[in-house]
């Protein structure tokens, strides 16, 4: 299985981050091997539609979640369409504990009634 998290800065010494779709990074993981890539968030500098475009990075990376702090209207519908499950971390929560709880079950499932 593949994760996305919505990350701060490059590799491992990076936070989650608050932002889905205007965050710097993101980190792509796989659960099973523990293999990761960063990959910087295009949408970042975007005037309009970012949260859009960061759900279509993850889309076409095969992730079928994405951990964040926070995922607006447009990238929730969009993930949610494409069955990426989405779960919350606290902004600035340390990378690999927020891992660990996500294998473990630990993770609030994003719902609709955010908004």
């Amino acid at each position: 299985m593949r994760i996305a998290i919505s990350i701060t800065a490059g590799g491992t010494e990076g936070k989650v981050s608050g932002r889905f779709g205007r965050c710097p990074f993101f980190m792509i993981y796989d659960i099973e091997s523990g293999e990761y890539e960063v990959i910087p968030n295009p949408a970042t500098a975007m005037s309009g539609g970012a949260g859009s475009k960061a759900a279509e990075i993850i889309i076409e990376k095969d992730c079928e979640a994405i951990i964040s702090g926070n995922i607006g209207p447009n990238a929730y519908r969009a993930l949610k369409a494409a069955n990426v499950k989405m779960y919350t971390a606290q902004d600035g929560s340390n990378i690999e504990e927020t891992i660990e709880k996500f294998k473990n079950g630990e993770l609030e499932e994003f719902g609709m009634n955010e908004f």
